[in-house]
């Protein structure tokens, strides 16, 4: 049976040897023990005998892995040929590579920079020089640049006491949550430093996120009306860890993704003017007689809850300074 070029379509045992060739004419590879079997190759030719005319001589070659064994001249010139494509390949690669990582350092540099009003920053090296109270979280850590540190890993469990009743509260399944979070983890992982986050591996970095974020949102909501139901013993830590909570969670190196925690108030919503008022409130030296609640800006979206807060205080800050202001500065 053949097949359209006419070439045998029998399995190999039973296959019609070539034309004018011995019937037990072979095609297996030779191998060298100490060299992979894979890596051997068979090139077989056959040369007319001086003796009998038509009978044909088989000569096998292991060209991969008998590099001092003769090859045929075509052999040679196609390996010639190799050598050449791979140098002028590499000399182009000379000539271009650096255009690349210049474009590609460019382009990174871009995206970083527009970027920038939604990362969550560090603090600068020279504020770092200050006592550690000013920018380490003192109880919980939120978000990855403080996580697992010894002196905050009592707050990891109620962590997941608050996911616990988060999902209760919600009506929905711990799966429908958490895959909602999941879907906006990869954007988050790019608002935090690449270096912190370098080594942290998605098995780790979703929970991380989906934790913190109900921990918020909890927390969020003793703040306003909206926890007058919640469970006493988790009402109870949060009003005896207020001012070490509140602290932490206005430390810039210890926020999360707006979009993260946004996600999670769709399941558990948050009266956001009340917490906002709140938040406010807690800067003051002193306690308003009248407190009045800001009108949310619905074009307004925080890079995190710290930025939010600082929205609905000090404003929009789209301003550019003068050219004269610029040039006293200088």
């Amino acid at each position: 049976m053949a097949d359209l070029t006419g070439r045998s379509m029998e399995p190999p045992a039973a296959a019609w040897p070539p034309c004018g060739f011995p019937a037990d004419w072979s095609m297996e590879p030779l191998w060298i023990p100490g060299y992979p079997a894979d890596s051997a190759m068979c090139f077989q030719t056959h040369v007319p005998s001086s003796s009998s005319g038509g009978q044909l001589q088989q000569v096998q070659h292991a060209a991969a892995i008998a590099p001092n064994l003769a090859i045929q001249e075509e052999e040679d010139e196609e390996d010639n040929d190799e050598e050449e494509e791979e140098a002028q390949y590499k000399m182009e690669m000379e000539i271009h590579d650096p255009i690349q990582v210049f474009t590609e350092a460019t382009h990174e540099f871009k995206v970083d920079i527009d970027m920038r009003d939604m990362k969550i920053h560090r603090y600068p090296a020279s504020i770092k020089r200050l006592k550690g109270s000013y920018t380490a979280p003192a109880t919980v850590a939120i978000g990855p640049y403080h996580h697992g540190k010894d002196r905050l890993k009592p707050a990891e469990k109620v962590k997941h006491v608050a996911a616990n009743h988060c999902i209760m509260e919600s009506g929905r399944s711990v799966q429908e949550m958490y895959a909602a979070v999941a879907s906006v983890a990869g954007e988050a992982r790019g608002l935090y430093d690449k270096d912190m986050v370098a080594g942290i591996g998605d098995d780790d970095f979703l929970p991380m996120m989906f934790y913190d974020a109900c921990f918020l949102v909890q927390y969020m909501l003793t703040c306003t009306s909206g926890g007058s139901e919640m469970d006493p013993s988790l009402r109870s830590y949060f009003d005896g860890n207020d001012s070490d909570i509140f602290h932490d969670i206005m430390l810039l190196e210890n926020q999360l993704p707006w979009l993260v925690v946004k996600t999670v108030m769709e399941f558990r919503p948050v009266p956001l003017e009340e917490f906002i008022t709140y938040l406010k409130d807690g800067l003051q030296d002193r306690k308003l007689t009248e407190k009045k609640s800001p009108i949310l800006d619905d074009s307004y979206e925080p890079p995190h809850l710290l930025g939010l807060l600082r929205f609905y205080i000090v404003g929009r800050g789209n301003t550019k300074p003068s050219s004269s202001r610029k040039s006293a500065s200088r």
